[in-house]
């Protein structure tokens, strides 16, 4: 396996959040409140680095399963195949994923922000356009608020959906079960067969029915019920209304509560259950644990608009408001 390296960023509130960030794919490479672990953290830096599950990384060009084929005005593109005719992750291994970016740190009276830049070219994985992109990671001083900015510009109309790939586990919990998790969506993104590509958007049937909030692990048994050849929570969910001064997503347990702002359109919510052996800070119980921690991915729905026009900025925002009870 081929060594990678990443420089680290730390930033420090001083009032309980510290979030340590990566170069390569502008991740994330640790988010402590009071020392504690609010994502899972792996031990190991080449296991974080490589890792397939992406923890905590920016997952570009495009985050989620896609046609490999298309066109856009007339002008067809082929991207990289995860699997036949299809293109996961933005060509995964061979995507932004795993490059370096650069970086600055900047600091003002209110905040403190490490800025990723990287370019990727015309043709990178299949995609159209010399795409120039910002990652911003943003720490307030004053409260215990965790922002990320992403802002591109392409030279040619490409397709783009950038996201962040943290998977929230709270002060080493074994498992998720016991949180709350509330979704303010009652629509949710279909598929109609094994490739999982979304063709349509319906209302949520009961087991995915987050809209009042519910405990994970009811819900999570519902799914193995109805669903048992998906057995999981991994779903897209429309917001009922497109508002980023009130929190879309809200996970909570007996400690803490994080609310999710955006002004995305939707959601894709992952709960890790892949018995992938890993070692976390966080607990190590964790190693091949079902259910051991969950991904809050706001994103463009992708039926509605994914396609960037040339020279036009793609800017988008997700808040994580992490609050002790």
């Amino acid at each position: 396996m081929t060594t990678l390296e990443s420089e680290y960023i730390e930033l420090d509130n001083h009032k309980g959040l510290k979030g340590v960030f990566s170069t390569l794919g502008a991740g994330v490479r640790s988010l402590t409140l009071h020392g504690k672990p609010l994502i899972l953290q792996m031990k190991e830096e080449q296991a974080y680095l490589q890792s397939p599950q992406l923890f905590g990384k920016t997952v570009s060009r495009f985050i989620g399963r896609i046609p490999s084929t298309g066109e856009i005005d007339g002008v067809p593109y082929q991207l990289d195949e995860f699997e036949p005719g299809i293109c996961v992750h933005g060509g995964y291994r061979n995507s932004m994923i795993y490059k370096n970016y650069t970086y600055e740190v900047v600091e003002n009276d209110q905040s403190l922000s490490v800025i990723f830049k990287a370019t990727s070219p015309d043709g990178d994985c299949g995609f159209p356009g010399n795409l120039n992109v910002k990652v911003i990671y943003m720490i307030s001083k004053d409260l215990n608020i965790l922002t990320i900015k992403y802002e591109a510009v392409s030279d040619k109309d490409t397709l783009i959906s950038l996201s962040n790939h943290m998977y929230w586990n709270f002060a080493g919990d074994e498992n998720i079960s016991d949180y709350n998790l509330q979704i303010k969506a009652s629509k949710y993104g279909t598929f109609r067969d094994e490739s999982k590509l979304i063709t349509g958007k319906e209302r949520v049937p009961s087991y995915l029915d987050f809209t009042a909030g519910a405990r994970l692990g009811d819900k999570l048994d519902q799914i193995q019920e109805e669903i048992p050849d998906i057995g999981n929570l991994d779903h897209a969910f429309v917001f009922d209304n497109i508002n980023d001064v009130e929190p879309q997503v809200i996970l909570s347990n007996d400690k803490y509560q994080v609310e999710c702002y955006t002004d995305f359109d939707a959601v894709n919510l992952y709960v890790d259950s892949t018995l992938v052996p890993v070692d976390f800070v966080n607990n190590p119980h964790l190693y091949r644990n079902m259910r051991r921690g969950i991904a809050i991915e706001p994103q463009q729905f992708v039926l509605d608009h994914f396609i960037l026009k040339a020279n036009e900025v793609y800017s988008h925002f997700i808040t994580y408001r992490i609050t002790e009870k």
